[in-house]
């Protein structure tokens, strides 16, 4: 995943861009999510850290919640991917 972001790793189902890179996404990633570390290790020590949340919120013997997880779902994707924009398909409709 580290490499398919940053555009380390050729893919023919993905498209990249000048975006996917260390020192831009990269970058990002480690400032938005103040995360100290090397750029070209964004994506794996958010995805890492995105992990960490889940555990926090899973409940162990009770009942799955997906509620509780789609904020840091949300979260992760917006990282990634950037905010949903209002004519994306990806839209969230307000509540």
């Amino acid at each position: 995943m580290n490499g398919l972001f940053l555009g380390a790793s050729s893919s023919d189902k993905y498209q990249h861009d000048s975006w996917n890179s260390p020192s831009r996404l990269g970058e990002f990633l480690l400032k938005s999510r103040r995360i100290s570390d090397e750029t070209h290790l964004a994506v794996r020590d958010v995805l890492m850290v995105f992990v960490a949340a889940l555990l926090d919120v899973a409940e162990p013997d009770t009942e799955f919640d997906g509620a509780a997880i789609e904020p840091l779902i949300s979260n992760l994707r917006n990282a990634l991917l950037g905010p949903p924009s209002a004519n994306s398909s990806r839209a969230l409709a307000a509540p």
